[in-house]
């Protein structure tokens, strides 16, 4: 949908990549894959279709990251990830403003070690915020804080759950 202003370096020349239509047509296009700065290649890669200049970003949607910290590195948290709103406990929206934000990072997002959970079910949002990565394409996923110590995100598409522990989410719904 956009193309991409990162720094490339050329992974692959000239890859035949085919698209198969609904009726049975196959089409097929040449391309240059790339990785991109700052980015994961198992997240995204560039693709640069034979005569066109700009460079697309294409995510991975099956990506898995292993670990929280995984997932931060493989999105460029720092540099591509923002916060729209949040509604506390179903109720009151507010805007998420550079205090809260960093709390998220330093309260919630600290420990790179958590274990991505899956597809675990956690039920007990408290805080719900929207997260966008817009140099990806992508906008209004949620973020979810959980009284629990959960956070869960579909920022890739799938849901990703971390916990973080309790006494972390409970600093964050007190300090933030």
């Amino acid at each position: 949908e956009q193309a991409s202003t990162r720094k490339a370096t050329k992974i692959v020349s000239d890859k035949l990549i085919l698209q198969y239509t609904p009726d049975g047509k196959v089409h097929g296009v040449y391309a240059d894959l790339f990785s991109l700065e700052g980015f994961s290649e198992e997240l995204v890669i560039g693709v640069k279709f034979s005569g066109d200049d700009r460079i697309f970003p294409y995510i991975n949607v099956f990506y898995q990251p292993e670990t929280l910290g995984e997932l931060l590195e493989a999105i460029d948290y720092d540099n591509t990830v923002s916060f729209g709103s949040m509604t506390l406990y179903r109720g009151t929206n507010f805007p998420v403003n550079d205090k809260n934000a960093k709390d998220i990072k330093d309260y919630l997002l600290s420990d790179s070690e958590s274990k991505n959970l899956g597809d675990l079910t956690v039920s007990d949002n408290c805080v719900t915020a929207s997260i966008h990565c817009r140099e990806l394409g992508i906008e209004n996923k949620s973020f979810r804080i959980s009284e629990d110590g959960y956070i869960t995100t579909n920022i890739i598409g799938y849901q990703y759950v971390f916990y973080v522990g309790k006494e972390k989410t409970a600093d964050f719904l007190k300090n933030s």
